[in-house]
């Protein structure tokens, strides 16, 4: 070793040594002022546990009690006005808001046909069949589709995707959607 080295050691660990020193005294937060407003400590409130949202299948029809029907007097009964011998049309309701409320059953808007069932097409079959069975939401939307029967099983889930994207105009009682169950619907597949 060389006189170099070691008069440099103990300068450079005196440097070293130094600058420690100095930057711990510069981020000493004692000396630091503190300038302007002091803000208050900020707690932050406990937040419940969220509980799980409990989801369940539709109430099945035969669980549900349908309504008495409307009873009929002769006061609810509009019939043909006379006006000078003249017979008329009925007279309409009256009062803001009393249009007749119709109840609609559900009708298809939007169908799609199955896609991508050629791996199915190998036993010479020209057509298939799948009978399915599903509910419609108040949404209009094919609910809890189940395969009553089909043809060939290669079929089923090709069909069930179609269903599930067709879309209807939803059962309406007393002017309000409600779901309609037990509906079914055959898919043909027929191979060119």
């Amino acid at each position: 070793m060389g006189w170099r080295t070691l008069l440099g050691l103990p300068i450079a660990g005196a440097i070293v040594m130094f600058l420690f020193l100095f930057m711990a005294g510069a981020i000493h937060s004692d000396e630091v002022p503190v300038v302007g407003k002091v803000l208050p400590k900020l707690t932050m409130p406990k937040v419940p546990d969220e509980t799980p949202i409990e989801r369940s299948r539709p109430v099945p029809p035969e669980a549900i009690k349908p309504p008495p029907p409307p009873e009929f007097t002769e006061s609810t009964i509009d019939t043909p006005t006379i006006d000078g011998g003249k017979v008329g049309p009925p007279k309409p309701p009256e009062g803001p808001g009393t249009l007749p409320v119709l109840d609609t059953e559900p009708t298809p808007i939007v169908t799609v046909a199955p896609q991508g069932f050629e791996r199915c097409l190998d036993d010479g079959a020209e057509t298939h069949r799948v009978r399915l069975l599903f509910d419609i939401s108040p949404a209009g939307e094919t609910a809890n589709i189940e395969v009553i029967d089909a043809t060939d099983d290669c079929f089923n889930r090709y069909a069930i995707r179609a269903l599930r994207q067709w879309r209807y105009t939803p059962k309406v009682v007393n002017g309000e959607p409600v779901w309609q169950y037990g509906r079914q619907a055959t898919i043909v597949i027929e191979s060119e």
